[in-house]
C-alpha cells in the first residue's frame, strides 16, 4: 500500500487531531471503520480532510465513518467525532450536540428510544418516533441548523401497524345525500400504533409509504328500518370501492355489523378512515361502534 499512498504529512496518534495536510490519492481499498480508517474509490483528496469528521473541506470518493454507542442517558448525545451511532443508554433523544451543517448521522436503535419531533429536530409526519430494537434513522444538517429526517426504517421483526376504536360511541354521522360517503369522526380512540400516528380523533397517519392490509368493522344503525348502509375505508376524502362492504337494516334503531379488509398503497401523509353511506334516504347514521387496524405488507 506505501507506493499508493503518495504523502501523509502528519504523524500525530489523536485520531479526532490528525488531518491529512498534503494531496493524496488512493486505489481501492477497504478497512474496518471501527479502526478509524476509510473507505475511498479511485480518486484524489486535494484539500484538507479533518477526520474528526466535522469539517471535510473537500475531496470525492465514498467515506466510511466512526461508531460510537450513546452510553450515557444524555438526551442531547453529541455528534462530534462519529456519524454512525447505537443508542444504549438513554430513552430519549431531543437534540444531537456537536452537529455542523452538511453532517448525516445514521441512528441504530438497540432498546425503546424516542426520537422527539420538534425544535432542533424535523421528522417526518412532525410527529416522534418511537424507535424499537433494531429501526434505524438517518438524519441530516441543512443551513437552518436543523437535523432533518432523511429516512427510516423499521425492524422487520416488529413492523408497522396501528389501531383506532370507538366502544359505545352513538356518534350521529350526517348525512346530507344519499350515495354519498361520510368520514365517521370525532369521537374515536387509539390503539396500538407504530410507525403510524392517530390524529384528530378519526385517522391514522401513513408516515411510511407501502401496502397496508386495512381491516375495519363498524355497528351501524339508523331511525327507520330496510335502510341500506354501506361503509368503506376512506383514504384523504376519497372512500376505496375495494374494501365495499354493506347491509340492509331490519329494524329501526337496532345496530348492524358491517366489516371489510382491502389491501391498498399508500403515501406518506395519507390518512385512513372509515366513511358510510345511507343508498334508501337523506337519513343520518348512528356508529355505535368501531375498530380499524392496518399493517405495512409491502
Amino acid at each position: 500500500m506505501a507506493d499508493e499512498i503518495e504523502k501523509i504529512d502528519s504523524e500525530e496518534t489523536d485520531f479526532n487531531r490528525t488531518p491529512l495536510k498534503k494531496s493524496i490519492r488512493f486505489n481501492p481499498f477497504q478497512v474496518d471503520y471501527k479502526n478509524r480508517e476509510i473507505v475511498v474509490q479511485p480518486s484524489s483528496i486535494d484539500k484538507r480532510l479533518d477526520l474528526s469528521m466535522n469539517n471535510a473541506k473537500g475531496g470525492a470518493g465514498a467515506y466510511l465513518g466512526r461508531h460510537v454507542d450513546f452510553t450515557s442517558a444524555d438526551t442531547t448525545p453529541s455528534v462530534k467525532n462519529a456519524n454512525i451511532f447505537e443508542t444504549a443508554g438513554t430513552t430519549r433523544i431531543t437534540d444531537f450536540d456537536d452537529g455542523k451543517v452538511g453532517q448525516v448521522i445514521f441512528i441504530k436503535a438497540t432498546g425503546s428510544i424516542t426520537i422527539s419531533d420538534g425544535g432542533q429536530l424535523s421528522l417526518k409526519g412532525d410527529t416522534d418516533f418511537n424507535m424499537q430494537i433494531g429501526d434505524t434513522i438517518t438524519l441530516a444538517m441543512f443551513d437552518d441548523q436543523v437535523w432533518h429526517e432523511i429516512s427510516r426504517s423499521i425492524a422487520r421483526a416488529t413492523g408497522i401497524y396501528g389501531e383506532m376504536f370507538g366502544d359505545n360511541i352513538s356518534e350521529t354521522v350526517t348525512i346530507g345525500a344519499t350515495d354519498t360517503f361520510v368520514e365517521v369522526g370525532g369521537s374515536l380512540s387509539t390503539g396500538v400504533v407504530r410507525g403510524v400516528t392517530f390524529q384528530n380523533s378519526k385517522e391514522l397517519k401513513i408516515l411510511t409509504a407501502g401496502d397496508y392490509l386495512i381491516n375495519f368493522a363498524i355497528g351501524v344503525k339508523t331511525t327507520t328500518a330496510n335502510d341500506e348502509v354501506e361503509g368503506r375505508v376512506m383514504i384523504n376524502s376519497t372512500s376505496s370501492p375495494t374494501s365495499s362492504t354493506h347491509s340492509t337494516l331490519p329494524k329501526a334503531n337496532v345496530s348492524e355489523e358491517i366489516s371489510g379488509t382491502t389491501i391498498l398503497t399508500l403515501a406518506v401523509d395519507d390518512v385512513v378512515k372509515v366513511a358510510v353511506a345511507n343508498h334508501n334516504a337523506v337519513r343520518d347514521i348512528i356508529i355505535e361502534h368501531l375498530n380499524l387496524s392496518i399493517l405495512k405488507v409491502g
